[in-house]
């Protein structure tokens, strides 16, 4: 699955057959996503430069 500079791969999904989540697991999994980003771009914030680099 190797692709140049400026092709991007199509993404894969693999689903279940009928495969369909409730509204209150889309919202759950979308808050998870974006409290995970949230403190991920925190913790870069706060990062302290390694002083070999």
């Amino acid at each position: 699955m190797s692709s140049t500079f400026g092709e991007p791969e199509t993404p894969h999904v693999v689903m279940e057959p009928g495969y369909a989540p409730y509204q209150e697991e889309f919202e759950f999994c979308r808050h998870f996503v974006i409290t995970v980003a949230l403190r991920l771009t925190e913790i870069n914030a706060r990062a302290v430069p390694l002083s070999w680099r």
